[in-house]
């Protein structure tokens, strides 16, 4: 089956959702508000010559992606869904059986993961492009900013890589997303506070990710960031393809 087929295959399923329309729709109104509250954070440097606007170009790109990664947590739980449901609905076990090779059937979900990242970066960038013009002042804090947009899209699809390993070992709704939630959030920030070492702690999973584009915020408190990506960039790589295999490994030996 063609890759055209199985996108054709998962936009059908999606296309009618209700549910797909009114996530992405609840997402771009909280990444906005989220991008306005950034309004607040506004500086006059020593003499009043320069103001400094969260919201101004080129600092805004660096501001929307970390405060998206945040609110991305809605889109993963989406995704979640949409992993768990067809364990639900027996919708994976029939494409199966309809002669849909295992491997394949994931490598459209994973089509569909990249499809989720590439949405949320476009709204993301057009809303702080936008938010950047509407503010039309000069930020001089960060003048590459604008590559973490180029970074935001793969944390974005690493965290959807594994919040599809996450779904197929849970299959169910609840649980996907209370492991998934609680691995990020809770667990691994123990794991890397209270078990490893500060130079394995940054190569877990859920630390490389967020280290893609981290908080850009303690500039603005006069401290100094030096931003090394390059770990996280490989890392991060390394990951999209162990979960990616991970997940074609765990499917294909599963009892549907």
């Amino acid at each position: 089956m063609a890759t055209t087929n199985l996108l054709a295959l998962e936009a059908a399923k999606l296309s009618p959702s209700r549910e797909l329309r009114v996530s992405l729709a609840v997402y771009a109104l909280l990444v906005a508000l989220a991008l306005a509250s950034l309004r607040a954070l506004a500086f006059e440097l020593p003499g009043g010559s320069i103001r400094v606007s969260a919201l101004a170009f080129p600092d805004v790109w660096h501001n929307a992606a970390y405060v998206a990664g945040w609110v991305n947590y809605l889109l993963y739980v989406f995704a979640l869904q949409t992993v768990t449901h067809e364990y639900q609905f027996r919708t994976n076990r029939q494409n199966v059986i309809d002669g849909l090779p295992r491997r394949r059937y994931v490598l459209g979900k994973i089509a569909v993961m990249a499809g989720f990242a590439l949405i949320s970066s476009a709204i993301v960038t057009a809303l702080a492009g936008t938010a950047g013009v509407w503010t039309g002042t000069a930020a001089a804090s960060e003048p590459l900013a604008i590559r973490f947009v180029a970074l935001y899209p793969l944390q974005t699809l690493a965290y959807l890589m594994l919040a599809l390993f996450v779904g197929t070992i849970a299959r169910r709704t609840g649980l996907a997303v209370l492991l998934f939630v609680g691995y990020t959030l809770v667990a691994e920030p123990m794991l890397r506070d209270l078990v490893f070492s500060h130079t394995l702690a940054r190569h877990l999973p859920s630390a490389a990710f967020t280290a893609l584009v981290p908080n850009p915020f303690f500039a603005y408190a006069g401290m100094r960031v030096a931003y090394s990506l390059t770990a996280p960039l490989v890392d991060t790589a390394i990951y999209v393809c162990l979960l990616g295999a991970a997940t074609i490994w765990v499917f294909e030996k599963q009892d549907l």
